[in-house]
């Protein structure tokens, strides 16, 4: 969590797949993703859709522009995952302490980071937030939704900076 707190700038590729038993088939989409520390996150699919966020701010993105933005305190379960997902990226270990208990795994440079909500609120919309990663890049989050649906996101990395954390 030190490297990834060291982080000022990341840009990964994304795979997303979400799994529910609504639909028999795995939708899937790709497309890239951008952390600038301290809280903006830009993610936009291959399509042109998606999401940024900067402070407290969401606008929503179609055909690569935004069309609509939002406050993100007025929606109170968005407000809780983009809490966990900024806290993960940029590694704040006491924020998701605060927030979820925390189960974590580490091999030599492997890492898996399980997160449970503590509010009640939370856990009505999800089971658990399971990030994995190596040293300073994570390589996936995947949510499990409490109504049983399935969100994972595969990502690897373009480019860092700093490049090396050493």
């Amino acid at each position: 969590m030190t490297k990834l707190g060291r982080v000022e700038r990341v840009e990964v590729a994304y795979r997303e797949t979400v799994e529910s038993g609504l639909i028999d088939t795995v939708i899937s989409t790709r497309g890239r993703l951008v952390y600038t520390a301290p809280d903006s996150i830009r993610r936009v699919s291959d399509q042109g859709e998606g999401f940024m966020l900067d402070g407290e701010k969401i606008g929503l993105i179609a055909d690569g522009e935004v069309v609509d933005e939002l406050d993100i305190a007025d929606i109170k379960p968005l407000e809780a995952m983009i809490g966990a997902l900024r806290a993960i990226f940029a590694g704040n270990l006491e924020r998701l302490r605060r927030d979820y208990r925390l189960d974590y795994q580490a091999g030599a440079h492997q890492w898996a980071l399980s997160l449970t909500p503590r509010a009640i609120g939370l856990a009505s919309l999800f089971q658990l937030i399971r990030i994995t990663g190596d040293g300073a890049v994570i390589e996936s989050i995947a949510i499990h939704q409490s109504n049983g649906d399935r969100r994972t996101l595969r990502m690897r990395l373009l480019e860092r900076t700093p490049v090396t954390l050493d």
